[in-house]
């Protein structure tokens, strides 16, 4: 920090002795002393701080830490114009100038946005306050970065909204169990009694060439065989089974969404359990075939034996609905800038082997790939290259914490622009805590 008026009062034993190391009092302290003490503690203190003198309508000090938050240089601090530095704190119904405060400006405490210069913007919790040295009155602005902080809340945010989306799927399938059951009984049911049906008709078949042949037997026959050709009993008879087989069939492609929405949506105990990962796939591609099914064809290379994998199973099937999803509209991308190829669909393989002590698992597509400069940025919050509306850039950040942080693993990623991206995700059979995976096999 630089002058003088800048330094605010503080009480004797809070003066640090440069020599021994102890905070002497303020008769054995030298003025140099307690401003070395002082510069110390506001350069260590991890807050970017800015020193307002209304009467020279200028900032007249800042430490390292403010001036890294704005991005400018010391040198230039006294030289910014008030009107059009572009420093800015910015809440979400105004803007303040940081070089220079409004002196009637309230005293308290607020989140917002610190706008430096390039374009850096870092949120932040701002203090201001008024203080008096030597009866000059100060303007201090005590900026804290909280960006780690709001990353925390999107993600709590973010986890609490699928943990809702979950509960939710959850008891849909549940709801939706109970008719389809009814559904599919009854079908079976009509198929069984088409059947039986079909013997009588057969035997009634037979019945009619041992009936007397008078006239009112062969009337009445003329009347059966009209009424059988109006309907046209052959007809019926071959397709009403064919009928009863895709309605069964429907109903069984229910009953898989079904299972795979309760499996995938499964809401339990922020606990990690023995989970197998082929199986975790393969419902993600149920849950998400709306996404893929109309761009791309899935192939799958699953390793029976795959020993289960100990995770949090909900985080990891959030995981692999985000690689399919996105890797779905890349492949979407690609064919509508190739102008659909006359239909053409992409691919997605998906592949999961064992190397050592981890399961390896890779999601490719021959999508529209990834540039080389954004390649460092993938994971980053918000950062997408999706049109408004189809993406929020958070689905590989969760991706990558989840993977990494949370289950001690891996995430590579290859991708060529025009060709394709390959994920290769590699966890752990157990977590450090565990002990060896050997004991971790498929039962």
């Amino acid at each position: 920090m630089g002058t003088e008026p800048t330094t605010p009062a503080v009480p004797p034993e809070a003066v640090d002795n440069a020599d021994t190391g102890e905070i002497p009092d303020c008769d054995g302290a030298s003025l140099e002393a307690r401003h070395a003490f002082l510069e110390n503690i506001l350069e260590q203190v991890g807050a970017g701080i800015l020193v307002f003198d209304p009467e020279e309508g200028r900032t007249i000090d800042a430490n390292n830490r403010a001036l890294a938050m704005l991005n400018i240089q010391r040198g230039t601090l006294q030289s910014l114009p008030c009107l059009d530095s572009g420093l800015r704190f910015k809440t979400q119904d105004r803007e303040d100038n940081v070089i220079c405060p409004d002196a009637y400006a309230a005293e308290g405490l607020e989140e917002g946005l610190l706008l430096g210069k390039g374009d850096v913007v870092t949120p932040v919790s701002r203090r201001l306050f008024h203080t008096f040295v030597e009866g000059r009155e100060f303007i201090v602005q005590v900026f804290i970065d909280i960006t780690e902080q709001k990353k925390l809340e999107r993600q709590l945010g973010m986890a609490q909204r699928l943990e809702s989306v979950g509960l939710l799927a959850a008891g849909v399938a549940h709801e939706i169990n109970t008719p389809i059951q009814y559904v599919s009984d009854s079908v079976e049911f009509i198929k069984d009694a088409i059947n039986d049906l079909q013997e009588v008709l057969a035997a009634y078949e037979v019945l009619e060439s041992y009936l007397p042949q008078t006239p009112l037997v062969q009337q009445s026959l003329a009347m059966v065989r009209d009424f059988k050709e109006q309907v046209d009993l052959p007809f019926l008879n071959t397709e009403i089974p064919r009928a009863c087989d895709r309605a069964l069939d429907g109903v069984q492609r229910v009953s898989r969404i079904v299972l795979a929405m309760k499996n995938f949506s499964h809401v339990g105990g922020e606990e990690m359990r023995p989970v197998d990962l082929n199986k975790a796939l393969e419902n993600t591609l149920v849950v998400a075939k709306n996404e893929w099914k109309y761009a791309a064809e899935v192939e799958t290379s699953f390793d029976e034996e795959l020993p289960l994998v100990l995770c949090l199973p909900g985080d990891m099937n959030q995981v692999f609905l985000n690689m399919v999803v996105n890797a779905a509209h890349a492949i979407q991308s690609r064919l509508e800038k190739q102008g659909g190829q006359g239909g053409e669909k992409g691919r997605i393989r998906i592949a999961t082997a064992k190397d050592g002590d981890y399961a390896v698992i890779h999601i490719q597509d021959n999508g529209c790939g990834i540039e080389p400069e954004h390649m460092t940025r993938i994971f980053d919050p918000f950062f997408t290259t999706k049109e408004v509306g189809k993406g929020t850039g958070q689905g590989l950040t969760i991706a990558h914490d989840i993977v990494v942080n949370k289950h001690h693993g891996v995430i590579l990623v290859e991708s060529t622009p025009g060709k394709g991206t390959l994920f290769i995700l590699r966890l752990p059979f157990l977590q450090p805590e565990q002990g060896s995976s050997s004991k971790g096999g498929r039962p």
